[in-house]
């Protein structure tokens, strides 16, 4: 494989994982939209589901709020992490 060839994958890989980072923030923004309208009939002051099974509505909304940011976080490291190593990559390529 040439050099130009290496560049080529590189640069595309790199448009790809871009491509993966944003269409992921957009499904993270939407599950933490869902979650959040879930989770208000849940703790409907009507009556709650959750109060009638002895749960704590507030507990579980930090929960699992944080369990999403925590996931979108950790995705985020790896998206990132792999994304610059990449383009340290064919920085190293474009300077032979």
């Amino acid at each position: 494989m040439t050099t130009e060839d290496l560049e080529s994958v590189l640069t595309s890989l790199l448009s790809r994982i871009e491509s993966y980072q944003d269409s992921y923030e957009q499904q993270a923004e939407r599950f933490r939209v869902a979650l959040s309208n879930g989770l208000r009939l849940l703790t409907n002051k009507g009556g709650s589901l959750l109060a009638g099974l002895h749960g704590d509505p507030d507990a579980l909304t930090g929960l699992l709020i944080r369990s999403s940011e925590d996931l979108h976080s950790s995705i985020q490291d790896l998206l990132t992490e792999l994304h610059d190593a990449l383009a340290a990559l064919l920085d190293a390529i474009r300077k032979q």
